[in-house]
């Protein structure tokens, strides 16, 4: 299983911080030494030109694969598209809850221009979904490349029943995606703690790493915190 890493705490330390996006380029360089398979970047929802130029910074900056994140709704694909990133996640947009994903049935027309303009330019795109077998099969007839499953209902259950039925969910969907043609990739709340039953799924391909991961680094250092995390799924006896 590939491990990507986003980058969303480090935009947040670095605005915080009153420092400039140089900043938080250093840091996601640092990523790429530490040996991420990936990096994704949120863009937008909101962006101003100075945006577009520090995804353009970034662009040259990563080494190993870019996974840039646009919010569905925010019309921000042709921005995207003339950067050039690896690849392209639709996500919930600013104004939509985060703990599911895109509604793809629903939004179906408009995604599929979308996804037919960066491929168009070369770029593979995914869609955030929840864990819904309907919501792929939409996406597959939408012609995307990829669907990331929001593992947030597993990641945060409460009790070890609710983790196992969210987790069978998870695994059902994947499995169905994989039939599909999609490749699955997982993501929220991906830890060291929850990395060893999602990479025990074989269809999921990647899984992308957030808020625990920065987490666990104050007291452990970024790439120690890191390798705590391919360990897990070195003992679950999956890796690449």
């Amino acid at each position: 299983m590939r491990l990507a890493v986003h980058t969303q705490v480090l935009d947040n330390l670095q605005q915080m911080s009153g420092g400039d996006f140089t900043e938080m380029v250093s840091g996601v360089a640092l990523l790429d030494m530490i040996g991420v398979d990936g990096v994704v970047y949120r863009y937008g929802p909101d962006p101003t030109e100075d945006d577009t130029k520090n995804l353009e910074l970034l662009r040259g900056v990563v080494k190993s694969h870019l996974n840039v994140e646009i919010g569905f709704g925010e019309k921000t694909h042709n921005k995207v598209m003339q950067i050039k990133p690896d690849q392209v996640t639709i996500v919930p947009g600013k104004n939509a809850r985060r703990d599911h994903g895109v509604n793809v049935t629903d939004n179906s027309d408009e995604l599929a221009g979308i996804i037919s303009s960066l491929q168009a330019g070369g770029i593979d795109v995914s869609i955030m979904v929840a864990a819904d077998i309907s919501e792929i099969k939409e996406a597959r007839n939408i012609q995307a490349d990829y669907v990331t499953i929001n593992a947030s209902p597993f990641s945060h259950a409460k009790t070890a029943e609710d983790a196992l039925m969210n987790l069978e969910e998870i695994e059902t969907v994947a499995l169905g995606a994989s039939h599909l043609g999609l490749r699955v990739l997982i993501a929220k709340g991906v830890n060291h703690r929850t990395i060893g039953p999602l990479a025990a799924i074989e269809s999921i391909e990647e899984a992308i790493l957030d808020y625990a991961l920065y987490g666990r680094a104050l007291f452990l250092g970024l790439e120690r915190a890191f390798a705590e995390v391919r360990d897990a799924i070195r003992w679950q006896g999956v890796s690449d």
